[in-house]
């Protein structure tokens, strides 16, 4: 999943310093990565909602 896509979820909270905040099951979790790809292109790894 792409940051933008991640960023439209009800869920997302915020994105500082490569971690993403998310409360998918009702609390703050930062577990969520992310990474850049060859085309500088942010992506999420770790999505709880596409596990």
């Amino acid at each position: 999943m792409k940051l933008e896509d991640c960023k439209n979820c009800p869920h997302h909270i915020d994105y500082s310093q490569g971690q993403i905040h998310c409360r998918y099951w009702g609390t703050n979790i930062n577990s969520v990565a992310t990474y850049a790809d060859r085309n500088g292109e942010i992506n999420v790894v770790g999505c709880p909602k596409e596990k």
